[in-house]
């Protein structure tokens, strides 16, 4: 099925119609459209939900883009993302957890590194973390409180 037309019928105000959208969007198999499409805020909580939907494994590839949502805990899906990464493995994440502190470090975007370490909940996570990972994220923490 054409992903514009699963936009559209995720954009129905019929749960009915949304349902089968969301449907729909499990069976496809690159998941990258999923992932918050521009211009189609209205529809990513159920974009969210049809991620949500994925194993590990099929999650895996699109870790960065899952990350990503994290930029900013009001937007729709934050909440339905974070949880399903929160059932993940901390073997199956750490890898792109570890890329995502860094680079948040590096920008200096305190905010989303403070809704990155809602992740630290997944058990065996922090422990992976090397020394600087831990100093970057708790230092990133820090600032975000200070910023608020």
């Amino acid at each position: 099925m054409d992903v514009n037309r699963i936009y559209n019928m995720l954009d129905d105000k019929s749960i009915e119609n949304r349902m089968k959208g969301i449907e729909e969007g499990k069976k496809l198999k690159d998941l990258s459209v999923f992932f918050q499409p521009l211009g189609k805020k209205e529809i990513w909580d159920d974009c969210a939900r049809i991620i949500a939907s994925h194993t590990d494994e099929e999650l895996r590839p699109y870790l960065p883009l899952a990350l990503e949502w994290f930029e900013d805990a009001n937007w729709p899906g934050y909440i339905i993302i974070r949880d399903r990464l929160r059932k993940m493995n901390a073997d199956c994440i750490y890898e792109e957890y570890s890329k995502a502190i860094r680079y948040t470090y590096q920008i200096q975007d305190w905010l989303w590194m403070y809704w990155l370490s809602e992740l630290l909940t997944i058990p065996g996570l922090r422990e992976k973390l090397n020394a600087e990972e831990s100093r970057m994220l708790d230092e990133g923490i820090r600032k975000s409180e200070m910023e608020d």
